[in-house]
Protein backbone atom coordinates (compact mmCIF):
# COMPACT_ATOMS: atom_id res chain seq x y z
CA UNK A 1 0.00 0.00 0.00
CA UNK A 2 1.22 3.43 -1.00
CA UNK A 3 2.05 6.35 1.17
CA UNK A 4 -1.07 7.85 0.40
CA UNK A 5 -3.34 5.41 0.63
CA UNK A 6 -2.16 4.88 3.80
CA UNK A 7 -2.56 8.40 4.96
CA UNK A 8 -5.97 8.38 3.70
CA UNK A 9 -6.95 5.72 5.43
CA UNK A 10 -5.73 6.75 8.95
CA UNK A 11 -6.98 10.26 8.87
CA UNK A 12 -10.80 11.08 7.84
CA UNK A 13 -11.62 12.34 3.86
CA UNK A 14 -12.53 15.78 3.18
CA UNK A 15 -16.17 13.96 1.48
CA UNK A 16 -17.25 17.47 -0.24
CA UNK A 17 -15.24 16.80 -3.26
CA UNK A 18 -17.72 14.13 -4.22
CA UNK A 19 -20.72 16.31 -3.75
CA UNK A 20 -19.09 19.05 -5.99
CA UNK A 21 -18.69 16.56 -8.98
CA UNK A 22 -21.57 15.03 -8.37
CA UNK A 23 -23.45 18.99 -8.71
CA UNK A 24 -21.34 19.52 -12.22
CA UNK A 25 -22.62 16.62 -13.52
CA UNK A 26 -26.21 18.04 -12.98
CA UNK A 27 -25.65 20.75 -14.25
CA UNK A 28 -24.24 19.57 -17.24
CA UNK A 29 -26.94 17.54 -17.81
CA UNK A 30 -29.23 20.38 -17.24
CA UNK A 31 -27.50 22.28 -20.07
CA UNK A 32 -27.86 19.42 -22.10
CA UNK A 33 -31.68 19.17 -21.70
CA UNK A 34 -32.06 23.01 -21.96
CA UNK A 35 -30.24 22.39 -25.59
CA UNK A 36 -32.74 20.10 -26.65
CA UNK A 37 -35.57 23.39 -26.40
CA UNK A 38 -34.30 23.92 -29.72
CA UNK A 39 -36.28 21.56 -32.08
CA UNK A 40 -39.80 22.32 -29.95
CA UNK A 41 -41.86 24.93 -32.46
CA UNK A 42 -41.43 27.61 -30.76
CA UNK A 43 -38.21 27.68 -29.41
CA UNK A 44 -36.40 31.11 -29.07
CA UNK A 45 -32.92 30.65 -29.58
CA UNK A 46 -31.54 34.00 -27.77
CA UNK A 47 -33.91 32.44 -24.94
CA UNK A 48 -32.22 29.00 -25.05
CA UNK A 49 -28.71 30.85 -24.95
CA UNK A 50 -29.37 32.61 -21.71
CA UNK A 51 -30.81 29.77 -19.75
CA UNK A 52 -27.44 28.05 -20.81
CA UNK A 53 -25.83 30.42 -20.24
CA UNK A 54 -26.74 30.61 -17.10
CA UNK A 55 -26.03 27.08 -16.17
CA UNK A 56 -22.32 27.64 -17.53
CA UNK A 57 -22.10 30.48 -14.64
CA UNK A 58 -23.41 27.84 -11.89
CA UNK A 59 -20.94 25.52 -13.22
CA UNK A 60 -18.18 28.17 -12.99
CA UNK A 61 -19.03 28.66 -9.40
CA UNK A 62 -18.79 25.09 -8.51
CA UNK A 63 -15.13 25.01 -10.33
CA UNK A 64 -14.32 27.81 -8.35
CA UNK A 65 -15.28 26.09 -5.27
CA UNK A 66 -13.84 22.79 -6.18
CA UNK A 67 -10.67 24.60 -6.98
CA UNK A 68 -10.55 26.26 -3.62
CA UNK A 69 -10.98 22.96 -2.03
CA UNK A 70 -8.83 21.32 -3.06
CA UNK A 71 -5.78 24.18 -2.18
CA UNK A 72 -7.22 23.88 1.49
CA UNK A 73 -7.49 19.98 1.06
CA UNK A 74 -4.74 17.95 3.05
CA UNK A 75 -6.01 14.80 2.52
CA UNK A 76 -8.37 14.01 -0.53
CA UNK A 77 -10.62 10.79 -1.07
CA UNK A 78 -9.01 10.17 -4.54
CA UNK A 79 -6.03 11.40 -5.93
CA UNK A 80 -6.16 15.54 -6.25
CA UNK A 81 -4.85 14.92 -9.66
CA UNK A 82 -7.49 13.26 -11.02
CA UNK A 83 -10.21 15.20 -9.16
CA UNK A 84 -8.60 18.27 -10.49
CA UNK A 85 -8.53 16.91 -14.22
CA UNK A 86 -12.29 15.68 -13.90
CA UNK A 87 -13.64 18.90 -12.61
CA UNK A 88 -12.01 20.32 -16.04
CA UNK A 89 -13.14 17.73 -18.21
CA UNK A 90 -17.02 18.47 -16.65
CA UNK A 91 -16.48 21.89 -17.41
CA UNK A 92 -14.98 21.79 -20.55
CA UNK A 93 -17.89 19.36 -21.96
CA UNK A 94 -20.33 22.44 -20.20
CA UNK A 95 -18.22 25.55 -21.90
CA UNK A 96 -19.14 23.60 -25.36
CA UNK A 97 -22.58 22.85 -24.73
CA UNK A 98 -22.78 27.14 -24.72
CA UNK A 99 -20.74 27.20 -27.45
CA UNK A 100 -23.26 25.40 -29.65
CA UNK A 101 -26.19 27.73 -29.01
CA UNK A 102 -23.96 30.57 -28.86
CA UNK A 103 -23.17 29.86 -31.94
CA UNK A 104 -26.17 29.32 -33.68
CA UNK A 105 -27.25 32.97 -32.01
CA UNK A 106 -24.11 34.90 -33.41
CA UNK A 107 -23.66 33.16 -36.50
CA UNK A 108 -28.01 33.85 -37.49
CA UNK A 109 -28.48 30.03 -38.33
CA UNK A 110 -31.33 30.30 -39.42
CA UNK A 111 -32.83 26.62 -38.35
CA UNK A 112 -32.00 24.21 -35.84
CA UNK A 113 -31.47 20.88 -37.94
CA UNK A 114 -32.63 17.15 -37.64
CA UNK A 115 -28.46 16.12 -37.43
CA UNK A 116 -28.61 19.03 -34.51
CA UNK A 117 -31.06 17.78 -32.63
CA UNK A 118 -29.70 14.27 -32.55
CA UNK A 119 -26.01 14.91 -31.65
CA UNK A 120 -27.74 17.31 -29.16
CA UNK A 121 -29.73 13.93 -27.99
CA UNK A 122 -27.09 12.24 -27.62
CA UNK A 123 -25.21 14.90 -25.38
CA UNK A 124 -27.94 14.48 -23.27
CA UNK A 125 -27.35 10.77 -23.09
CA UNK A 126 -23.99 10.92 -22.49
CA UNK A 127 -24.34 13.80 -20.17
CA UNK A 128 -27.61 11.67 -18.21
CA UNK A 129 -24.77 8.75 -17.53
CA UNK A 130 -22.31 10.93 -15.97
CA UNK A 131 -24.73 12.14 -13.83
CA UNK A 132 -25.58 8.67 -12.55
CA UNK A 133 -22.46 7.67 -12.64
CA UNK A 134 -20.86 10.04 -10.62
CA UNK A 135 -22.35 8.63 -7.21
CA UNK A 136 -20.68 5.32 -7.79
CA UNK A 137 -17.24 6.88 -7.43
CA UNK A 138 -18.07 7.85 -3.95
CA UNK A 139 -19.33 4.01 -3.15
CA UNK A 140 -16.28 2.59 -4.77
CA UNK A 141 -18.66 0.93 -7.60
CA UNK A 142 -15.71 0.62 -10.13
CA UNK A 143 -16.97 -1.91 -12.61
CA UNK A 144 -20.46 0.24 -13.06
CA UNK A 145 -18.52 3.03 -13.60
CA UNK A 146 -16.33 0.73 -16.52
CA UNK A 147 -19.46 0.14 -17.80
CA UNK A 148 -20.62 3.63 -17.87
CA UNK A 149 -17.51 4.76 -20.05
CA UNK A 150 -18.38 1.78 -22.30
CA UNK A 151 -21.86 3.16 -22.77
CA UNK A 152 -20.69 6.92 -24.25
CA UNK A 153 -17.98 5.63 -26.25
CA UNK A 154 -20.55 3.88 -28.14
CA UNK A 155 -23.01 7.54 -28.15
CA UNK A 156 -19.73 9.15 -28.64
CA UNK A 157 -18.99 6.70 -31.96
CA UNK A 158 -22.67 7.29 -32.97
CA UNK A 159 -22.39 11.32 -32.68
CA UNK A 160 -19.05 10.75 -34.40
CA UNK A 161 -21.17 9.19 -37.28
CA UNK A 162 -24.19 11.59 -37.62
CA UNK A 163 -21.11 14.54 -37.74
CA UNK A 164 -19.41 13.05 -40.67
CA UNK A 165 -22.37 11.86 -42.79
CA UNK A 166 -23.98 15.22 -41.86
CA UNK A 167 -20.74 17.34 -43.28
CA UNK A 168 -20.92 15.31 -45.97
CA UNK A 169 -24.06 15.81 -47.22
CA UNK A 170 -24.00 19.47 -46.81
CA UNK A 171 -21.09 19.26 -49.13
CA UNK A 172 -22.41 17.52 -51.69
CA UNK A 173 -25.40 19.89 -51.65
CA UNK A 174 -24.94 21.86 -54.51
CA UNK A 175 -27.88 24.21 -53.83
CA UNK A 176 -26.33 25.41 -50.27
CA UNK A 177 -24.58 28.30 -50.19
CA UNK A 178 -21.21 28.37 -48.49
CA UNK A 179 -22.22 30.85 -45.55
CA UNK A 180 -24.83 28.28 -44.76
CA UNK A 181 -22.91 25.17 -44.70
CA UNK A 182 -20.08 27.11 -42.67
CA UNK A 183 -23.01 28.06 -40.34
CA UNK A 184 -24.38 24.97 -39.65
CA UNK A 185 -20.86 23.04 -39.63
CA UNK A 186 -19.60 25.18 -36.83
CA UNK A 187 -22.64 24.27 -34.80
CA UNK A 188 -22.17 20.48 -35.51
CA UNK A 189 -18.84 20.69 -34.32
CA UNK A 190 -19.62 22.53 -31.21
CA UNK A 191 -22.43 19.68 -30.41
CA UNK A 192 -19.20 17.20 -31.30
CA UNK A 193 -16.96 18.27 -29.03
CA UNK A 194 -19.08 18.28 -26.28
CA UNK A 195 -19.65 14.64 -26.88
CA UNK A 196 -16.35 14.23 -27.07
CA UNK A 197 -15.74 16.09 -23.46
CA UNK A 198 -18.28 13.90 -22.13
CA UNK A 199 -16.50 10.84 -22.99
CA UNK A 200 -12.50 12.46 -21.55
CA UNK A 201 -14.72 12.79 -18.70
CA UNK A 202 -16.23 8.67 -18.61
CA UNK A 203 -12.12 8.19 -19.45
CA UNK A 204 -11.25 9.81 -16.37
CA UNK A 205 -13.72 8.13 -14.24
CA UNK A 206 -12.42 4.94 -15.90
CA UNK A 207 -8.92 5.63 -15.23
CA UNK A 208 -9.52 6.51 -11.46
CA UNK A 209 -11.73 2.79 -11.45
CA UNK A 210 -8.17 0.95 -12.79
CA UNK A 211 -6.37 3.02 -10.03
CA UNK A 212 -8.59 1.67 -7.52
CA UNK A 213 -9.58 -1.92 -8.27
Amino acid sequence: MGIQRIIRWLIPKEERFFDLLEQQAVVLHEAALTLTKMQWPDAVAKDIEVQVHELEHKGDALVRELQNALARTFVTPIDREDINLLCWRFDDALDLTHLTILTFVLYGVPAWTSPMTTMATLLVECADILRRTLPELRGHSFEAIMESGRAIAKLEHDADDVFRSTIGALFHDEDLKLKELLRQKEVLEALENAVDHCQDAADVLSHIAVKHP
